[in-house]
């Protein structure tokens, strides 16, 4: 059997696509191809619950030739907008499954989830949704199976090349802040294209010089070349302005390669982050968690470590005490686990 698999989302959305992803493999031992967007090619390279990834950029259209090669058996699409499902129809492909809308209601060839209609779907986490559409293919065999499986191994794999690569900066960095020894290192990721509960940058380099002042913590950050001196300026300013330095901070500065920030966080002791890839990414590898959440993303993009700083509002409309009850609550969370940990 040949299931072919079609997520065009960015990287937190990609990465609850894995434990889908690994279950389909696992359970109905198929040929797994899926057709996604650079950033998906980029998680999977090292995967070896896929057989094959093609980053066709959001266009199926263009790209019927290749569905037509592999002869699918199922093509489970997540998103069912007519620009995907209309040209999808026009392939060979024996079996659609995807989400309940008018479109797919009425073809033949869909099998439908009714993600957006009833309660039971809307209510759950972005990962079982995504196992639903998984289940479709054989609900019993599904429901037999999936207890047996241990999705936990469904993670990102870094190459030795790149692991090594970051503990060898690591060490060098450490060196000068007087060695790691017992040390604990601590992600702080301040950025996000989507989530609109978290804090102003500053807040967050708050964060990093308190954590930076506490007994055998080192903070990090990890840029990447649109934000990178956006935030050495943005530090810059914060420590005009207060009069501090943060001596230990890290700062690793990845080009857009996802794995070598995989590869950092794989080092890491505790990740702090809105709710955003870097957050999921760290979830997914297994790295405890603290989470600058709203309530809903909580439920819908829930990590494993379930640990959350709950954001009442939006970061536009959040005021200074909403701002520095966030700061305490999250230093006080990142405390009591390192000291669970003694």
């Amino acid at each position: 059997m040949k299931v072919g698999y079609i997520h065009f989302y960015g990287l937190g959305d990609n990465i609850f696509a894995l434990e889908p992803l690994f279950a389909l493999k696992a359970i109905f031992k198929c040929e797994v191809i899926v057709f996604g967007n650079a950033i998906m090619k980029n998680l999977l390279l090292h995967c070896d619950f896929v057989d094959f990834v093609h980053d066709i950029q959001g266009d199926i259209a263009s790209h019927i030739d290749l569905f037509n090669s592999y002869n699918l058996d199922y093509a489970i699409l997540t998103n069912c907008k007519r620009c995907y499902l209309y040209p999808l129809q026009a392939s060979n492909v024996k079996t659609i499954i995807t989400t309940t809308k008018i479109p797919s209601l009425f073809s033949m060839r869909c099998k439908t989830i009714p993600t957006h209609l009833l309660p039971k779907y809307r209510n759950m986490t972005r990962y079982e949704q995504g196992l639903s559409y998984v289940r479709k293919i054989n609900p019993k065999l599904f429901d037999t199976k999936i207890k047996t499986i241990c999705l936990n191994n469904a993670k990102v794999k870094t190459t030795q090349e790149q692991k090594e690569r970051v503990k060898s900066f690591i060490a060098n960095h450490t060196k000068t802040r007087g060695g790691r020894a017992n040390s604990k290192l601590i992600l702080i990721n301040p950025f996000s294209h989507t989530a609109t509960h978290t804090l102003p940058l500053e807040s967050y380099i708050e964060i990093i010089a308190h954590i930076s002042n506490m007994q055998n913590c080192i903070p990090v950050v990890a840029t990447y070349p649109q934000i990178h001196d956006y935030f050495l300026e943005a530090l810059s300013v914060w420590k005009n302005e207060t009069k501090q330095e943060i001596s230990n901070l890290i700062i690793f500065q990845n080009d857009d390669d996802i794995l070598n920030l995989a590869a950092l966080i794989e080092e890491m002791d505790y990740v702090i982050s809105p709710s955003t890839g870097t957050i999921h990414l760290a979830s997914n590898l297994g790295v405890p968690t603290i989470g600058l959440f709203s309530a809903y993303d909580t439920k819908k993009w829930g990590t494993k470590s379930k640990q959350y700083v709950i954001l009442p509002y939006e970061k536009t409309q959040m005021n200074e005490n909403d701002i520095q009850q966030a700061i305490t609550q999250t230093l006080h969370i990142l405390q009591e686990n390192i000291k669970s940990k003694i």
